[in-house]
């Protein structure tokens, strides 16, 4: 007799374990008590987990009024009546490229609809989508029916060409990571798409592109006729310094933590190392979610600077350890001969960068 989730009834001891049709192992009808804390609100230090996850989109957006007013100045036609012109975004990653991009598309949306425009957009991230897939994809988000793996390219094309112009407006097309496509997406969305309506796919939608790029280096090797096309209008995100890295965090941690969790100083720490290595706000937000797992360890109610001095090392010593395993030889005996020669000649401590160019 199959006792449910807890796995089979062998004789009736078990079966009296039953406790609403739930089958109890007697593993767990012993003293051992839950490891986990059911009090619901127990965190001391969280009240919003949102902020620290992936995909949250912040209501403000900080320390870019540079990369506000580009957006502004080329997103304007949409309420002007005028032409869009493309945008090409680059940027390293953890800048805000695509939160703030969103953020303006959402402002954008709004301002549009109460001025009786029509204008809809779409976020396409193709980094680990082929063509298809993405075609796919973006089908399934704009057109009323549900397309399933399968689906002819030619009717996904012509469904989504045909969503578009219903819109009789403006239509923008956000193409995430768009350094991961291969020659045929860069072909279909990169210069196809924004031809739509020069090319009679489209009559009633006036169509445009904004292209994110984590490589800086992008757009440089892409076909002349590509590359005319994506290059139209260009933002560069910078990294973040030291100060804008504080506000962020000062930011973020009034949303997700309690007042009297956190000061400053453990916040101005993390921006300032992070500031020095790469400028990256999600690396701030996850060492300061590092720090907040260490005062919990040691079972303290604050947040210090000590604990976000431990996250920086802890971080650094992963990423250490990753850049070591992806760049130098997998023969452990071949990387103690290197430190071993680098001791002898007192050359230690020693850097990534010194160790794998030694």
């Amino acid at each position: 007799m199959n006792g449910g989730r807890g796995g089979y009834i062998k004789n009736e001891a078990e079966r009296n374990t039953l406790n609403g049709g739930l089958y109890i192992h007697p593993l767990f009808d012993s003293c051992m008590d839950s490891p986990f804390d059911s009090t619901k609100g127990a965190d001391t230090f969280i009240t919003d987990p949102d902020p620290f996850s992936e995909d949250y989109t912040p209501d403000e957006i900080l320390c870019r009024d540079d990369v506000i007013a580009k957006y502004r100045q080329y997103l304007q036609p949409v309420l002007d009546g005028g032409i869009l012109k493309n945008v090409f975004v680059r940027g390293p990653t953890g800048v805000g490229k695509t939160a703030i991009t969103k953020r303006i598309l959402e402002f954008l949306h709004n301002d549009a609809h109460n001025d009786d425009i029509s204008f809809e957009y779409s976020h396409l991230n193709v980094k680990s989508n082929s063509t298809y897939e993405s075609l796919l994809q973006l089908a399934n988000s704009i057109c009323d029916s549900e397309y399933r793996t399968g689906t002819n390219t030619s009717k996904l094309r012509r469904d989504i060409y045909e969503a578009i112009d219903e819109v009789d407006g403006y239509y923008i097309l956000i193409i995430d990571e768009c350094d991961k496509l291969d020659e045929e997406g860069e072909s279909t969305f990169l210069y196809e798409f924004p031809r739509a309506r020069s090319n009679g796919y489209v009559e009633n939608t006036r169509i445009g592109l904004i292209g994110i790029s984590n490589d800086l280096t992008y757009g440089e090797e892409l076909e002349p006729r590509i590359k005319s096309s994506l290059s139209e209008r260009e933002i560069e995100f910078e990294p973040y310094n030291a100060p804008e890295l504080a506000t962020i965090l000062g930011y973020y941690a009034q949303l997700a933590l309690r007042d009297e969790c956190y000061t400053e100083a453990p916040l101005n720490y993390i921006a300032a190392m992070v500031a020095q290595e790469t400028g990256d706000a999600r690396m701030a937000l996850d060492l300061l979610e590092i720090s907040i797992e260490q005062a919990k360890e040691e079972g303290e109610d604050v947040i210090s600077e000590t604990h976000a001095k431990k996250a920086w090392e802890s971080m650094d010593e992963k990423s250490t350890i990753r850049r070591i395993r992806r760049h130098v030889p997998k023969s452990p005996s071949f990387l103690l001969i290197v430190l071993a020669g680098l001791s002898a000649e007192n050359a230690t401590p020693v850097t990534f960068d010194e160790l794998y160019t030694e």
